[in-house]
């Protein structure tokens, strides 16, 4: 039975020291990093598997590693098909295309809370991704009547947008830090 181990957190990291060597290009390797889910697993369990040398030192940033490479990856034109369009759908709308049967839309973001009465604005806002908006309501509802009852005073935001979070952990950076510029400038 074979491995593919352009998969793992060594091949991550020596794909890295073979761009910076000129040996590939990020279009040779891009798709090896769409598998890794970013949990961090990897940084916590024994680094032995690493070679040592030029990237022993970052062997816990595994991560950061997977992040820039996609970041590369879509600055320089190389997309994943379904990546691409999930974030074209989400520039188009200003949120995510969760699950369900939901309109995902600016006029729907805060239905989930409705008749909870609470205001536009304030000086503390409690913002609700886009998941929990559109599909999980219950959560963002239940954290909401937590906050009432406890006498803490906040509000929602007049437009918000998808918080970008999806976006930059599949590369797309600069969206994610439009959709971030935006929802702070609608908060202040």
């Amino acid at each position: 039975m074979t491995r593919n181990e352009s998969w793992t957190p060594t091949a991550f990291h020596a794909n890295v020291v073979a761009m910076e060597r000129g040996e590939l290009e990020v279009a040779d390797i891009a798709a090896d990093y769409v598998n890794c889910t970013q949990c961090g697993a990897c940084e916590l369990r024994c680094p032995n598997t690493l070679f040592t040398g030029d990237f022993y030192r970052f062997r816990a940033r595994t991560v950061d590693v997977v992040k820039a490479v996609r970041a590369l990856a879509v600055e320089k034109g190389i997309h994943q098909p379904r990546w691409q369009t999930w974030n074209e759908r989400t520039n188009d709308r200003t949120h995510e295309p969760v699950l369900g049967e939901v309109d995902v839309n600016q006029d729907h973001v805060r239905d989930w809370a409705a008749d909870l009465g609470l205001p536009i604005g304030g000086e503390s806002i409690l913002f609700v991704d886009c998941e929990a908006a559109f599909y999980r309501t219950s959560v963002p509802r239940a954290v909401a009547q937590i906050l009432q009852a406890a006498g803490y005073e906040f509000g929602l935001m007049a437009e918000q947008w998808c918080c970008g979070g999806p976006a930059v952990e599949m590369g797309y950076v600069e969206q994610a830090r439009r959709f971030a510029e935006h929802n702070l400038a609608d908060w202040r």
